[in-house]
Order: C-alpha cells, then sequence, then structure tokens
C-alpha cells in the first residue's frame, strides 16, 4: 500500500471512530477545560465549575460541582433514559456546599495558625476531614450512576 493510500484509510478510521464515538455519547476531551459528549458541550468556568451547553451553545445546566455529574447529565440527555436527573443534582448541590465549605475551612485554619490558636486549629482540622470524608462519599455516590 503506498502513503497516499495510507493516510486515505487512517483518516476513512478516524472518521469512523469520531462518528461512533458521539453517537454513544462517549466522552472525547477537546482540550482541559471542554468535553465534548454525544451533541452535548461540557466546559468548565473560571470558577471551576461546569456548565453543560448543547451545540447551538445554548446553556443547559450551569454551576455543576462534580465532572462526574457534568458527564452523567450528558449522557442522560444524549439518550432516552428516564434516570432521574434529580438525584445527581441534589448530590451535586451536596458537593459543592462541602467544596465551598473546605476552602472557608482551610482559609480559617492558615489564619489561625498564623494567630497560633492551636486548640482551633484541631477543631478546623477535625472538620476539615469530616468534609473531605463527605465529599469522598458523595463523589462515590454520583459516580454509582455512570
Amino acid at each position: 500500500m503506498n502513503r497516499t493510500g495510507l493516510i486515505e484509510s487512517l483518516n476513512n478510521i478516524t472518521e469512523k471512530i469520531a462518528k461512533k464515538s458521539i453517537r454513544e455519547g462517549v466522552p472525547l476531551y477537546i482540550d482541559d477545560s471542554k468535553i465534548l459528549v454525544g451533541q452535548i458541550t461540557i466546559e468548565k468556568d473560571n470558577d471551576g465549575f461546569y456548565n453543560i451547553y448543547d451545540l447551538s451553545r445554548r446553556c443547559l445546566y450551569e454551576g455543576i460541582g462534580l465532572l462526574a455529574t457534568a458527564l452523567i447529565i450528558a449522557k442522560v440527555r444524549n439518550t432516552s433514559s428516564r434516570r432521574s436527573l434529580q438525584t445527581i443534582f441534589d448530590l451535586d448541590i451536596q458537593y459543592s456546599k462541602y467544596k465551598t465549605d473546605l476552602i472557608y475551612l482551610t482559609y480559617n485554619l492558615k489564619k489561625s495558625q498564623d494567630r497560633h490558636d492551636y486548640e482551633r486549629i484541631d477543631i478546623l482540622y477535625d472538620k476539615i476531614q469530616n468534609t473531605k470524608m463527605n465529599m469522598a462519599s458523595l463523589s462515590e455516590a454520583i459516580e454509582s450512576f455512570k
């Protein structure tokens, strides 16, 4: 097979795989902040949250805290699946709350360390560990919807 034929063959295979992936809703990572899932685009905003757009750039959902949640929502929107999105949204809202709490607690821990307030440091450290455990369990619960 000559070089031109090989290049054409590779282009055909690549095109077939891309079409099949889009049709089946397989996530295609465009870059660090943009993912294509079928007819849906997921983009990460400057605040670290994920927004979901259709192909006409109409925002379908915004402010999603976890990438796994955004991927599940995009897959559900691409299929005729009747899975309850409300449960997924509720879990994501709880996850986002814990994420915000973690930022706040970490900030307070740093300020307490600067003031050498060791009693408060112990309390904040425990709260941070508890928040991280809650985030991990919510993340697992969201992942279970895949």
